[in-house]
């Protein structure tokens, strides 16, 4: 797809998951407000395009 890169190492290197944090973010098993990486991903604007150019 245009907007994400599937494949395995793009994937790890956009949510940075080579330097995960849980320990600092996890107790007793539960995530506890903490908004991961993983979470962050805004790509709001690439599917907006994506969707308009076959929207046509």
């Amino acid at each position: 797809m245009e907007v994400f890169d599937l494949r395995p190492a793009a994937i790890i290197s956009l949510l940075h998951l080579r330097s995960p944090h849980f320990s600092e973010t996890t107790a007793y098993g539960h995530f506890n407000g903490y908004k991961g990486t993983w979470e962050n991903v805004d790509k709001t604007k690439e599917l907006k395009k994506a969707v308009r150019k076959y929207a046509d």
